[in-house]
């Protein structure tokens, strides 16, 4: 990654070879520190993709879970109307049946 970012030079590389006076252990040292960075750098960007992955996952779950929803919701919508359609025929049943029994108080049957 680094590689790819820096065309293959380090910056702290291109630094100390313009210096020329430090010692070899001191320039191996360096060296040994830039290969750990970029080792942990490696790790990171493996984990970067790996929690990447993962986000796509959930966004993926999620988008699937709305659209269920919204499926729902539309089957609860078409559900209350049903119910409401029912509540008003119940209630013109129960006028015209309290109708019927007004009118009958006075008839006697025999």
């Amino acid at each position: 990654a680094r590689e790819q970012l820096f065309g293959g030079h380090h910056p702290q590389e291109q630094q100390q070879s313009g210096y020329g006076e430090q010692s070899s252990g001191g320039f191996h040292n360096a060296q040994a520190i830039l290969k750990d960075q970029d080792k942990i750098m490696d790790e990171q960007d493996e984990q970067l993709a790996h929690l990447q992955k993962s986000v796509r996952t959930l966004l993926n779950v999620s988008r699937e879970i709305n659209e269920e929803l919204e499926h729902q919701e539309g089957i609860i919508d078409e559900l209350g109307n049903e119910i409401g359609k029912t509540n008003d025929k119940i209630t013109k049943t129960e006028k015209r049946t309290e109708d019927i029994v007004k009118k009958n108080k006075g008839c006697t049957v025999m």
